[in-house]
Formats: C-alpha cells, structure tokens, sequence
C-alpha cells in the first residue's frame, strides 16, 4: 500500500530541482508528462469499472443460490468492500489532478477520516481473500470436516473478527496525523493540516508503518494464500487422480450407479470451477499489491537519493504506476470472475435474462417467461 507516502512526492517535488539538470524542471521530462497521463486516465476509468464490476459481483453473490454458502458471503463482502476502497480513494485521486485539489488536506478531521476508512477497507479485502482461501482449502483437501467449519455464520464470526482487527491496525491515524506546525522565529506556522503531528510520528510514518503494512496487507496475506493455493491445486489433483480411478475400478452399471457418479461428477465439477476462479483471484491480489508495498518501502532511501528534476519524475512515474496497480486489485475481481468462474457466469446470466423475461432452464437453454 505504497499510498501511506503519496505526500512525499509532493513535499521532494518543491526542493528537488538541483543537480545536473539545474536549469530544467519536471515538465521537461518524457517521465513526467507519461506519470500525467497515467494520472488522468486510471483513475476514473478504474472507478467505472471497480463501480460496474463490483456492483455486479454483489448482485450475484446476494442471489439465492450464493448466499447461502460461506464462500457466497466472503466474495460479497469483497465486493462491498472493494467497492469502499475504490469510492474513497479513487475519487481524491480523481479530483486532485483535475482540479488540483487534495481533498484530505482541507480539514484535519477528514484527513484523519479518510485514511482511516480506506486503509481499512484495503486491509478487510485482503484477508477477505485470506479466508476465502481458507475455506476453499478446507473444502478440497478436508472434505469431511467443511460440513461443520464452512457454514455461514462460522464465515460471519470470521469477517467480523477480521473487521474489528483492521479497526486496531489502523486507529492509529486519529493521533499519528493531523494538523502539522512548524516554528519559524516567534511564529507558529501550519505546514499541513494532513501531516505529521510530530516528528516522532513522520519517522513512523516514514520508517516504521511501511515494514506494518508489507506485514499486514501484502506479505502476510501473500504467503497465507501461496500456500493453502498450492495445497488446493495438490488437492485438486488428487481429486481428479481419485474420479479417474474410481472410474476404472467401477464394474457395476447399473442405473443408480450411472446417476450416482454423475451427481459426484457435477459437484466436482462445481469444486473444480469455483476453486479456479478464486486461485486466479488470490494470484491476482499478489501480483498487483505487492509492487505498492515493496515501493513505500524503499521509498524514503529513494527519495533520500532525489537531487534533480530527472529522478522526481522518474520517481513520479513509478508511484503513478503502483498505486494504479493497487486499486486495479480491487477493481477487476469481476472480469477474473467472468474469465474463470463458470458458476458465475451461468448466475449472471440468469440476473440478465430474468430482468429482460427470459428463463435458463437446467440444459442452459434461455426461454421467454410469459
């Protein structure tokens, strides 16, 4: 979550024009003009599509069928929650480059308010997909146990946990930010009103809640989710090695066999399509979000290293790139969902086709309700 030190760029940018390039300033430069556009384009464009998408996974996921698995729960929760990140943060990125406007400098209290909410909703999706991916691997390689531990209101116990701790890991901002005073001569002047109460807290900031975050919000949920997937995709493997087998040593063909096996066929078959869909979600979340975390943290000695004007845009074009990067995570669930979930794609069908009056009927053939 490289945005914990978005405001340092801002602050470097006023006293970086020296070096070899003295007579030059960022405009100049390719990188700076490309990091603008980046600027202008991702932000809103994302928040259509995190808006669309997002709204559409709920709908789904509120369904009949859905809600009533934990699985069904989880993935609307993500959504919700998705949906949090993208309104709240993507609007101040929106209306800072078209109106050179940070909103969360206007008022202390809202700057506080405003961190607070999206590092939260940031932290909730990702062990949101922790959980998921828990549940899925109980699913496949503890099949016996998932009657008793995959149940809704086991999956709502766990949410709520996982809320109330990204409450406790983000608290914090209410006092670590805030007004920020300097003393020029006899005077008091205000730097921020979204800054750095003291300079104990900016070292924090700066130094300290980056290694927190990479902890918390990208390498705990990343090596979590890396190894229950490879224990799911073992396990799906070894499901499959186990239908074939029971297939070769069935000698029986009666009737009821025949219907039997296809009942365990279908719901494979199920297992199978779900457990993609959510690997190729919990794959994505570690590819985008790990830059941004990997970033704020080396991003204090880059800054540190800045001396002319080539370096800030450089500088600008890689957090343009990262922070895009990591609301992209909570923004293309939907299209991940589309692409490998074949249960979601036959309930969004049935959402579309009942809103226009038609039915899918059990061979996926679309009739005209009358």
């Amino acid at each position: 979550m490289s945005l914990v030190i978005e405001e340092e760029l801002d602050n470097h940018t006023l006293n970086g024009n020296a070096g070899k390039y003295t007579n030059l300033t960022v405009e100049d430069f390719g990188e700076y003009h490309a990091a603008q556009i980046l600027w202008k384009i991702f932000p809103p464009g994302l928040l259509i599509l995190g808006t669309i998408g997002n709204a559409l996974s709920l709908c789904v996921m509120s369904r009949p069928t859905m809600r009533v698995t934990a699985m069904g729960l989880y993935l609307a929760l993500l959504a919700t929650s998705d949906l949090v990140v993208n309104w709240v943060g993507l609007t101040r990125h929106t209306i800072k480059v078209y109106e050179n406007m940070d909103i969360r400098k206007l008022d202390a209290i809202f700057c506080k308010i405003h961190r607070f909410i999206l590092y939260c909703s940031m932290d909730f999706s990702a062990w949101i997909l922790v959980a998921v991916s828990a549940e899925r691997f109980i699913a496949i390689c503890m099949p016996t146990r998932a009657r008793s531990f995959c149940t809704v209101q086991r999956a709502q116990r766990v949410a709520l946990l996982l809320l109330f701790i990204s409450f406790g890991q983000n608290i914090h901002v209410f006092w670590t930010r805030g007004a920020q005073y300097k003393q020029a001569g006899n005077v008091t002047e205000l730097v921020s009103l979204c800054g750095y109460p003291s300079p104990a807290f900016e070292y924090f900031w700066g130094y300290v809640l980056p290694w927190i975050i990479f902890g918390v919000y990208a390498g705990g949920p990343f090596v979590t989710m890396l190894i229950l997937n490879i224990c799911i995709i073992r396990g799906l493997a070894q499901m499959h090695n186990r239908r074939v087998e029971m297939r070769r040593g069935s000698r029986a063909d009666t009737a009821n066999s025949k219907k039997e096996n296809a009942r365990e066929k279908a719901s494979q078959k199920y297992v199978r399509s779900m457990t993609i869909m959510l690997v190729c979600v919990s794959f994505s979340f570690l590819l985008l979000s790990l830059p941004g975390v990997l970033n704020s943290i080396l991003a204090k000695a880059w800054l540190t290293s800045v001396n002319d004007p080539l370096d800030i845009a450089r500088y600008d074009l890689v957090e343009a790139i990262v922070i895009m990067m990591n609301y992209a995570n909570h923004s293309i669930n939907f299209l991940l969902y589309c692409l490998t979930g074949k249960r979601f794609r036959q309930e969004l069908k049935e959402i579309f086709c009942s809103g226009f009056g038609y039915k899918v009927v059990k061979d996926n053939t679309v009739i005209l309700v009358k």
